[in-house]
C-alpha cells in the first residue's frame, strides 16, 4: 500500500526521492488493478476469509489497511471481495492520485517512471549504475506469481495465520469443556 501513504512515508523521510509509476492510460491501470484484485479472489482469497479479522488481530490490522488502500486508491470500499466496480471513478482517483503526487514532490526529487522505460532513467534519478539484466516484470495483473502470491507468503500474514489457527484451537477446546460440563451435568 506504499501508493497510497506515500505522503506519510515521505514525511517520514524528508528529501527522499519519490518515484511515481504511471501507465499510459488510467484505463491500462484500472485493467491491471482490476485483474489484480480478480486474481486476488479468484485464487487466493479463502472462503473464510471474512472470519479472519474475527480470528487474529494482525488479520484484523491487515485488513483495515487494506480497506484504507481501497478506499484510497479507487474510491470504493470493497473492491478487493466485490466484483461489482465503477471504472470511471477508479480512472479519476487514478488521476487525481498521479495529480497530487507531481503537485507536492519537487521535481528535483521525482521520476514519473511509464511502466516498460527500463533501467535509464531510473538509474540515473538513484544515482546507481544501470545493471546487465534485463528489466524485470513480475507483477502482471492476473497472472501466477503476481504480487498478490508473493504478499501472501509475507511472514505478517503467516504469524496471522498462526493466530486463526491458535483462535480455532481455543473455541474447539472451550467447546469440549462447555458440552463435557454440560453432558457431566446432566448425567449426575
Amino acid at each position: 500500500p506504499a501508493c497510497t501513504l506515500w505522503n506519510i512515508i515521505r514525511g517520514q523521510f524528508p528529501g527522499v526521492k519519490v518515484i511515481l509509476m504511471e501507465r499510459e492510460s488510467s484505463a491500462a491501470w484500472v485493467k491491471s488493478y482490476s485483474s489484480m484484485l480478480s486474481y486476488y479472489r479468484d485464487h487466493v482469497m479463502r472462503w473464510y476469509y471474512h472470519l479472519l479479522p474475527w480470528l487474529s488481530n494482525i488479520h484484523n490490522k491487515m485488513e483495515r489497511m487494506i480497506v484504507h488502500d481501497i478506499i484510497l486508491s479507487t474510491a470504493s470500499v470493497s473492491s478487493h471481495y466485490d466484483t461489482s466496480i465503477c471504472r470511471a471513478l477508479w480512472e479519476d482517483q487514478y488521476t487525481r492520485h498521479n495529480a497530487a503526487v507531481k503537485a507536492m514532490v519537487p521535481s528535483s526529487h521525482l521520476l514519473v517512471y511509464r511502466v516498460g522505460e527500463g533501467w535509464d532513467r531510473l538509474c540515473e534519478f538513484l544515482d546507481k549504475d544501470v545493471p546487465d539484466t534485463e528489466f524485470p516484470h513480475e507483477n502482471k495483473g492476473g497472472v501466477a506469481g503476481n504480487i498478490v502470491d508473493q504478499y501472501v507468503e509475507f511472514d505478517l500474514f503467516r504469524r496471522g495465520d498462526k493466530e486463526v489457527r491458535n483462535s480455532i484451537c481455543k473455541i474447539l477446546l472451550t467447546s469440549v469443556i462447555l458440552v463435557g460440563g454440560w453432558w457431566f451435568y446432566k448425567e449426575n
